[in-house]
């Protein structure tokens, strides 16, 4: 389910992109949240049908078999059509991955660059 109080994921980057090259590791949302192009859910914005637990097995599975001593994070974003994970080494976030909410397609975030803060908004 799509969190309410999470509507946007947010990754800035040095890197200059050509908007008419949109790839899945620039716009990882569908259409639900105005992204016309695809990205991550194909352009649908449809709901996830794997439930988080799994997705998170998924993300294991694949860092097992590609990144081996990086970790799933235990806890994972829903945004529509897709889950973000961080990745530990060790105890550290070293960056993050997504899950697709339907067929469990993997995408590592490899375009961010290395991993330096994260800002979470604080409850009042």
């Amino acid at each position: 389910m799509f969190h309410p109080r999470i509507w946007a994921e947010i990754v800035l980057t040095p890197q200059i992109w050509d908007a008419s090259d949109v790839q899945p590791n620039v716009v990882p949302y569908g259409t639900t949240l105005g992204c016309t192009r695809g990205g991550m859910t194909g352009g649908t914005g449809r709901a996830n049908t794997i439930a988080l637990e799994e997705a998170l097995k998924v993300a294991q599975r694949w860092l097992d078999a590609n990144r081996l001593g990086v970790a799933a994070e235990e806890h994972a974003d829903p945004f529509y059509g897709y889950y973000t994970i961080h990745t530990l080494e060790g105890d550290q976030v070293e960056g993050m991955l997504s899950v697709h909410g339907t067929t469990g397609q993997v995408w590592y975030h490899t375009w961010h660059g290395a991993f330096v803060q994260m800002i979470e908004e604080e409850d009042h």
